[in-house]
């Protein structure tokens, strides 16, 4: 009874239904069992929790609820959120709404952030790619999992959902191999996806050429700056191409209906500091200790691939090669890249077996 219920409060008709028709203390003995369902100890479980029902409260709780149990989650695996959900769930998230403890493990199968370790179970596929990450590529979801448990928690949150996206069957990765070389309409080619195989180094390298400070951008003019960085990162030429720059551009979250500026090229300092960063990074990392600069930039991050969306979700998908294995045990994950400056994580393709970041 109490299953069916959360379903009618994740359908918009049947929930506005239940908002209309039912008492204020039938809606709240409903909100606090779908809560209680989920975890009856939990310190988010105060009684001001109760005191005031909505329809963001209800679907949250709702969402929590059919998590924690094996029918309920069959039911969210055929089921998607609408967009309007999602916003309407993020803005209540915004406003306070929503107990910020509900929202951390909510996002981690309903286990505190800070329990989290890598041979835990985790959600499937599905589960992940329907509801949790459209939630948590809503700045309000980061924003109050960095208030309340500061940068190392919102990493904990980019790290349970990757492990939950590598969780893919092995006919899922040979489709994904499969469908590697057919267009799709809604795709963007580009020469440069191996970038993303960096992403968490690339606030530390634009601080180390003064471009990147206190948090964000010293300037809008500075950011396109950081863009052409990226580009000399990979080709290592002076003059960046603006057709090498869709990638670039995403990852600094510039908007693709920007017009690109006169270009304000990266000194000779700059560049050569970008190649040097580079070539430390290089010596770090166990895959490329052997390697020289032209060879990590032409094996590597010189690499074919695709931006392409998946209802609301970016994705950058990576054509693989054989001596990708050079990359295995890779120290971070390669699932899902996040920025400081970005609202929005991304979503990344790139079908191997052999990163375990």
């Amino acid at each position: 009874m109490l299953r069916q219920l959360a379903i009618r409060c994740l359908q918009n008709e049947t929930l506005l239904e239940l908002l209309q028709n039912r008492q204020p203390q039938y809606l709240r003995t409903l909100l606090k069992q779908l809560l209680q369902g989920v975890d009856k100890h939990s310190s988010a479980l105060a009684d001001s929790t109760y005191s005031r029902v909505t329809a963001s409260r209800l679907g949250i709780a709702a969402l929590g609820y059919l998590l924690h149990q094996a029918q309920g989650r069959d039911w969210l695996s055929q089921h998607t959120p609408s967009v309007s959900q999602v916003t309407d769930w993020a803005e209540a998230v915004a406003r306070g709404e929503i107990p910020p403890e509900q929202i951390a493990q909510l996002l981690t199968n309903n286990r505190p952030s800070g329990t989290l370790l890598p041979g835990q179970p985790v959600c499937s596929l599905l589960l992940v790619k329907h509801w949790l990450l459209p939630l948590w590529q809503q700045s309000a979801m980061r924003q109050v999992i960095r208030r309340l448990k500061g940068e190392r928690g919102v990493r904990q949150v980019d790290a349970y959902l990757h492990h939950a996206l590598q969780r893919q069957e092995v006919d899922v990765m040979r489709d994904e191999i499969q469908t590697q070389d057919k267009p799709d309409p809604l795709s963007q080619s580009i020469g440069n996806a191996g970038l993303l195989l960096l992403w968490p180094l690339f606030p530390q390298l634009f601080s180390q050429l003064n471009l990147w400070e206190e948090g964000q951008f010293i300037s809008d003019a500075v950011r396109w700056q950081a863009v052409y960085c990226l580009d000399r990162l990979v080709w290592g030429e002076a003059d960046p191409e603006d057709e090498r720059l869709t990638l670039n551009r995403l990852l600094c979250n510039i908007s693709p209906f920007t017009s690109i500026p006169a270009h304000s090229p990266l000194s000779v300092l700059q560049q050569q500091q970008t190649d040097d960063w580079l070539t430390a990074v290089g010596q770090r990392l166990a895959g490329w200790q052997k390697l020289s600069l032209t060879d990590i930039r032409q094996l590597f991050l010189q690499r074919v691939g695709e931006i392409s969306t998946e209802g609301t979700l970016l994705r950058i998908s990576v054509k693989p090669k054989p001596y990708d294995f050079l990359l295995r045990d890779w120290p971070w994950p390669m699932t899902l890249a996040s920025f400081p400056w970005a609202e929005q994580p991304l979503t990344i393709v790139w079908p191997l077996t052999g990163l375990t970041g």
